[in-house]
């Protein structure tokens, strides 16, 4: 450091020899702590900066509470998931991703194949009308040989080779972060397979790309939760109670724990704000307004 940079009485210090010499380190921060400006008159853009976010936190929480309600209206009575707490979140809070793919895979057996289909953003349009009437088989950790194990693997139709296979990929974190090499081994694998119809899916929390290695397609978990949120009325009609139940806390457990989603600004571990809380539940009521017929 320059010594014209520095307080008069710290100059000429040779700082290289000052852990050797303690009190000359006191000394020195002593008199920079002295000659600091003080910042008199610049807290009041930091003040303004304040106020801002504490309106905004305040604007925010109001819509919360529209939100929540509008679901709950939406959902035929069945409180919000975020506002449901079944303790089931909490376990799962430090859990591996094998935890949160054997809940989906549990999840998917009850679904019929167009739920499935539509939960997975399956857009073949091939595989919709040729597999929705289909009742999917769900595999687990579906060991393939040298190039690995697979998440899910979900098959369409009774027949050998079945009608058409799914490969789900289940990642905790970003498509960027992920271990996500390995899948090209398992897109070889699945082009050896002789069912008519096939499709790869990386399940995600973020991504930059619509692709993965192995030409995988990006699926984000936000975009997973919106659609069982969709399928509630309909699955509240159909199963029993505790099935649902179980449904609705995985939904719970993604938005909390991976999402970071929040009806407390202060909740402990949580990263992310309120606001994206609204906007996820604005975007799942846009998405069900949108299109009423597929609820």
């Amino acid at each position: 450091m320059r010594d014209e940079r520095l307080p008069t009485v710290a100059r000429g210090y040779n700082f290289a020899m000052v852990p050797e010499k303690p009190e000359n380190l006191i000394h020195i921060w002593g008199a920079l702590s002295r000659s600091t400006p003080r910042m008199q008159g610049q807290w009041k853009h930091v003040d303004a900066m304040l106020n801002a976010a504490r309106r905004d936190a305040k604007e925010a929480k109001a819509e919360l509470s529209v939100l929540l309600a509008k679901s709950k209206k939406r959902n035929g009575g069945i409180t919000d998931p975020l506002n449901i707490d079944l303790g089931l979140h909490r376990w799962l809070m430090h859990a591996r991703e094998e935890a949160y793919s054997d809940w989906l895979g549990w999840v998917l057996e009850h679904l019929s194949g167009s739920d499935v289909l539509r939960v997975l953003a399956i857009r073949d349009q091939q595989i919709r009308s040729s597999c929705s009437d289909l009742k999917p088989h769900l595999v687990r950790e579906s060991v393939i040989g040298e190039a690995g194990r697979l998440d899910l693997l979900i098959k369409f139709g009774d027949a050998q080779p079945p009608l058409a296979l799914l490969v789900v990929e289940v990642k905790l974190g970003s498509a960027e972060s992920a271990a996500t090499a390995k899948q090209v081994g398992y897109s070889d694998w699945l082009e050896t397979r002789k069912a008519k119809h096939k499709a790869k899916v990386l399940l995600v929390e973020d991504a930059q790309d619509a692709e993965s290695h192995g030409k995988f397609v990006i699926l984000l978990w936000s975009d997973v939760c919106i659609e069982l949120r969709r399928l509630l009325p309909k699955l509240g009609k159909k199963l029993d109670p505790p099935i649902l139940a179980m449904i609705i806390a995985f939904i719970s457990a993604v938005e909390r724990n991976l999402l970071r989603f929040s009806l407390d600004d202060h909740r402990e571990g949580s990263s992310a704000s309120i606001l994206g809380t609204v906007r996820h539940l604005q975007n799942f009521l846009n998405k069900a307004a949108s299109s009423p017929g597929c609820n």
